[in-house]
């Protein structure tokens, strides 16, 4: 699929890293989850075949590093500011945070490649863990 669509690909994330730009300039928070969805969608489009592509997990952190990055800007922008040390400290936090999504996501990606015989009983293990990552995501999020 990404051959022949390249160039479409190229766009879709063209406009999303434009869209960012954009909100940046304009000071529009609507933008950045518009943009980490336009490149997630273009990096989905090219993986080609079944297979998963080792290099998911840095992507996700790479997602994770340019939505926080952005929406600190937009923070900073609008006349916020950070208490004394606290940009240090915020850079830390978000390089250990994109650290945990690399090593999480390579785990997941290793898991996944695993091959597994079980039936029905290993498809609800699987579906109580999925359950219960989404519900550690959601409490994290609802944290934040």
């Amino acid at each position: 699929m990404a051959g022949r669509s390249q160039p479409a690909l190229l766009a879709v994330g063209a406009a999303a890293v434009f869209l960012l730009a954009v909100g940046l300039t304009l000071g529009q928070i609507a933008a950045v989850p518009w943009t980490i969805v336009g490149l997630g969608v273009a990096y989905a489009a090219s993986l080609e075949g079944n297979d998963l592509d080792g290099r998911v997990p840095l992507y996700a952190a790479g997602l994770l590093v340019t939505a926080e990055l952005a929406y600190w800007a937009l923070q900073l922008r609008d006349g916020a500011r950070d208490e004394p040390g606290m940009g240090p400290r915020r850079l830390i936090g978000l390089l250990i945070a994109a650290a945990a999504a690399v090593v999480a996501g390579s785990l997941l990606v290793a898991v996944a490649h695993t091959p597994l015989r079980g039936g029905l009983v290993v498809e609800a293990i699987g579906l109580a863990a999925a359950i219960g990552a989404l519900a550690i995501l959601l409490l994290a999020a609802r944290r934040a």
